[in-house]
């Protein structure tokens, strides 16, 4: 299947107008990775996300896919989908935004032997908010250099 750069966005469309929310959730936590993806994509289309370079993005594709041949059961969804990586998806879009990826602090107990769910996620969305007003002093934030 299509891969795309943070499972957002094709590296070759440009200019980056064109997303895919939902493309990659093959799990329970459609909610969450919908909702961190929206902020996502609203930081780039904004101006407060860059993009790295084409080639890059290109790279980095090639990796994902080269880790799922040989790391994933064949599944369907294999050659798009996240599946029950999620939270690992999700603490790079939430890194990429400079937001902390640690839903459940300040409970370190909690943080480590709980597992996450959507509702873990719901103040995204005021967070990022928050984070923008702070942000446009700051400058833009361009994304970490991690494969998801």
């Amino acid at each position: 299947g299509v891969q795309l750069y943070r499972h957002l966005i094709h590296p070759s469309v440009y200019p980056h107008t064109l997303a895919f929310i939902g493309f990659n959730h093959g799990s329970a936590q459609h909610a969450a990775t919908s909702v961190v993806s929206a902020v996502w994509l609203s930081a780039l289309w904004g101006g407060d996300l860059e993009l790295p370079p084409q080639l890059h993005m290109d790279r980095v594709v090639s990796q994902i896919q080269e880790w799922k041949r040989g790391n994933m059961q064949f599944e369907p969804s294999r050659g798009c989908c996240v599946s029950n990586r999620f939270q690992q998806y999700l603490d790079v879009l939430l890194l990429d935004l400079k937001l902390s990826p640690f839903r459940k602090m300040p409970n370190i107990l909690f943080e480590f032997f709980l597992k996450y769910t959507s509702a873990d996620y719901k103040g995204v969305v005021d967070e990022w908010l928050t984070r923008l007003k702070q942000g446009r002093r700051e400058g833009v934030s361009p994304p970490l250099d991690f494969t998801t």
